[in-house]
C-alpha cells in the first residue's frame, strides 16, 4: 500500500518589480555626442587620406562602394578612390546621376533590338580593371 502524503498548499509568487527607466538624454547631451562622433569621423577620414569629396563621371563601367557605376553616372568620391581607368573629374555643379539596374537592362535590351550590340560583350577586366 502507498503512503498518503499531505498536499502542500501552492505558494503565491510575487511579480518582479519593474526596473526604473533610464533618464532620457537631454538635448545638449545628444548634441555633444553628435559633435564627438563627427570629430571622430573627421579624424578617421584625415588618417585614411580622405579629404573633401570630388565629383566624377564614369567613362565606362566600374565598381565602387558596393555599387556598379555605369558609363555616364556622376557621383562623389574621396580623392584616394580615384581611378583614371574609368573616371573623369567634372564640375561640382554637375548634377549627380545613378543608373539603376532595371534602367540599364532596359537600355541594353533596346540596343540589342536595334542591332547595335552584336558581338559586344563585357568581360571581367572591363568591370574590375
Amino acid at each position: 500500500m502507498a503512503k498518503k502524503t499531505a498536499a502542500t498548499p501552492p505558494v503565491a509568487k510575487t511579480a518582479p518589480k519593474p526596473k526604473p527607466a533610464p533618464p532620457a538624454p537631454s538635448a545638449s547631451a545628444a548634441a555633444k555626442v553628435e559633435k564627438e562622433l563627427q570629430a571622430e569621423q573627421q579624424a578617421l577620414d584625415a588618417k585614411r587620406g580622405k579629404g573633401a569629396k570630388i565629383r566624377v563621371k564614369a567613362t565606362k563601367m566600374g565598381y565602387l562602394d558596393d555599387m556598379r557605376r555605369r558609363e555616364g553616372d556622376v557621383f562623389d568620391i574621396y580623392p584616394n578612390q580615384w581611378s583614371e581607368k574609368w573616371m573623369e573629374i567634372v564640375d561640382g555643379e554637375t548634377p549627380k546621376k545613378v543608373t539603376s539596374a532595371p534602367a540599364a537592362l532596359k537600355a541594353h535590351h533596346d540596343e540589342l533590338l536595334k542591332g547595335r550590340l552584336v558581338g559586344k560583350s563585357t568581360g571581367d577586366t572591363d568591370v574590375l580593371g
